[in-house]
């Protein structure tokens, strides 16, 4: 089940990309082979972001769990975070500031992001020059002490689930 015309029109707003003259934006997050929901979902919203505007350039970083080469990323995938290791998610920040990507988009899930609740991956936002657009895919009614200060750092740039639930 891919993303609708409906879908990829509305995310294109959200993305400013005609508006704004968006020419280049990363989006980060697992990725197809991955095997997994937010892997699908992220292939798909790259398809509709695409089909919406087809002049935006994106750069896909794409989470590993796996030893390196684990998986076989296809052409759309331009880097691979290995899930543990912090110095990837610095490398990668550095590459998408130097593509002069004007926006990232953030597929979050728990268990995706290295480190104590996902903190590899404050290192990486924490680094970025570009506006940051986290996506929630999960979130929780009773966060830990780790993860309502890793959220509360970047809540400002959260799309929520809904308002129930906002730190």
């Amino acid at each position: 089940m891919g993303i609708s015309a409906w879908d990829a029109r509305t995310a294109a707003d959200v993305t400013g990309a005609e508006n704004a003259g968006l020419e280049r934006a990363a989006l980060i997050g697992n990725f197809t082979p991955r095997v997994c929901g937010i892997a699908t979902f992220t292939r798909d919203l790259l398809r509709g972001l695409t089909a919406a505007d087809p002049r935006v350039a994106w750069d896909v970083v794409a989470m590993n769990d796996r030893e390196p080469g684990f998986y076989t990323f296809g052409p759309d995938v331009n880097h691979v975070v290995q899930q543990e290791r912090a110095a990837d998610y610095l490398a990668v920040a550095k590459g998408i500031n130097r593509s002069g990507a004007g926006a990232v988009f953030v597929q979050h899930e728990f268990g995706i992001f290295g480190g104590t609740a996902g903190e590899h991956l404050l290192l990486m936002l924490r680094a970025l020059r570009a506006p940051i657009i986290v996506t929630l895919h999960t979130v929780l009614a009773a966060p830990n002490a780790d993860q309502r200060r890793d959220a509360a750092e970047h809540h400002h740039q959260y799309l929520w689930a809904d308002r129930k639930h906002r730190l």
